[in-house]
């Protein structure tokens, strides 16, 4: 499990070296927000996946916001 953990840093180290100095050399400040955000996000995936938690699936949220909208929605008999 530590073995794949630091693989998974190790690849996080290998795309921020290659991709970071590039966009901030360029001065793409918005692109480098937005690179930023889904690294983190890929973190944020990657780290309990590899330490064998279960994520709930997006879908039973979804499902939860939209209930009350399909209750208001379903006809009445």
């Amino acid at each position: 499990m530590l073995g794949l953990l630091a693989l998974v840093f190790i690849a996080l180290m290998i795309m921020l070296a290659i991709d970071l100095p590039w966009l901030i050399k360029e001065k793409m400040w918005r692109e480098l927000a937005a690179y930023i955000v889904l690294v983190v996000l890929w973190l944020g995936l990657t780290i309990p996946q590899v330490l064998g938690i279960t994520l709930p699936s997006p879908s039973s949220y979804i499902a939860e916001v939209f209930k009350p909208l399909s209750d208001l929605l379903k006809p009445t008999e």
